[in-house]
């Protein structure tokens, strides 16, 4: 279910991130550009894993440095499960403390990092 990914994911990954609802649920609120997304990739490559899901893939789930993973799923694969197994996953290849950080209001992401068994640990609110 997750693969490393690779520059051929590079263009699939630029969609995902400049979609209007992933946008919208950014802590940045903006499109990025193809060479800010492709500096992104250039960072985080070796922490950056494609979900799939019947041999397509269907998502992406990233750590940064400081442990914090993201997640996001193409709208026409959601609330099938994929994503919680795809985190679930992650937890066991990465059996260390993982942080989930994310905007305030943001409950899907909320319920699928419950549904995995995270748990609140701090709240942050920002105007």
């Amino acid at each position: 279910m997750l693969r490393p990914a690779t520059l051929d994911d590079l263009a699939q990954l630029f969609q995902w991130r400049n979609d209007p609802e992933f946008v919208a649920l950014s802590h940045t609120k903006r499109t990025v550009l193809e060479q800010e997304h492709r500096e992104w990739f250039d960072h985080y490559q070796r922490r950056i894993w494609m979900i799939t899901y019947e041999g397509v893939a269907c998502g992406v789930v990233w750590m940064n440095h400081y442990s914090q993973l993201a997640i996001s799923i193409d709208s026409a694969y959601r609330n099938r499960g994929i994503g919680t197994a795809a985190i679930r996953e992650f937890q066991h290849l990465h059996p260390y403390r993982l942080l989930a950080h994310m905007k305030p209001g943001n409950e899907p992401s909320r319920r699928l990092f419950a549904k995995a068994g995270f748990q609140v640990t701090c709240m942050e609110w920002s105007p």
